[in-house]
């Protein structure tokens, strides 16, 4: 069977057990990429534990497509096939606005 459980996947490990963390993100990784739309890296409010990349796309019909990785995973992990399907959706460029916030994004 290829059912696998938590037990079975390190990344799983490492994160299910752990109090629920407070992550932030890093001003100085916020990186937009055209109508690719944008990325940024994570720490957790634990400073040991390795930051994770988030990447955001945005589609004209207003669906946000949110991801969360490690940033620098040990090995490829496994991926399911896109639920997005890219080819019946329009990318477009992530806006900046001017806000309280540091990102703008």
């Amino acid at each position: 069977s290829k059912f696998r459980t938590c037990r079975d996947t390190g990344f799983c490990r490492r994160h299910r057990d752990a109090a629920e963390p407070k992550f932030s993100i890093l001003p100085d990784s916020v990186q937009t990429h055209g109508t690719e739309g944008m990325t940024a890296l994570l720490q957790s409010d634990n400073m040991n534990a390795p930051p994770m990349k988030l990447t955001a796309k945005f589609y004209d019909s207003g669906v946000a497509r949110v991801q969360v990785r490690e940033a620098n995973p040990a090995h490829p992990r496994w991926e399911a096939s896109d639920i997005v399907l890219d080819d019946q959706l329009t990318l477009v460029e992530p806006k900046r606005v001017e806000g309280g916030d540091e990102s703008g994004l």
